[in-house]
């Protein structure tokens, strides 16, 4: 999770969030203002705008979580299949030698 591949998109995703967080702060702050007397504005609505940003924050982290979950998992499972594969090309290599050492023992037999 901290390799270099990934700095770049953690510090976008948590400016993502740090900026969304900032934004419902400010609806917030929007919507407590004294308005004028009979100014068109729905404080409601903006309590809402403000409470969404920060759902909207935490759907952002989360898919920042589960996304880093899934690459760890396909990355684990990528190294376990390369190991496999090498200790198999390491088994195979070991037969043909044991093979060779084998016809050249019965050549010499012969």
């Amino acid at each position: 999770m901290l390799a270099r591949r990934w700095i770049p998109w953690h510090v976008f995703c948590f400016t993502v969030a740090g900026v969304m967080i900032w934004l419902g702060s400010w609806q917030w702050r929007v919507a407590s203002a004294p308005h004028p007397a009979g100014a068109a504005v729905s404080s409601w609505r903006n309590y809402a705008y403000a409470f969404n940003w920060w759902v909207f924050t935490g759907v952002a982290i989360w898919f920042w979580w589960r996304f880093m979950r899934d690459q760890r998992q396909a990355d684990l499972k990528a190294d376990a299949e390369w190991e496999a594969a090498q200790a198999e090309a390491a088994a195979h290599a070991e037969s043909a030698a044991q093979a060779e050492a084998d016809a050249v023992a019965d050549a010499g037999e012969g």
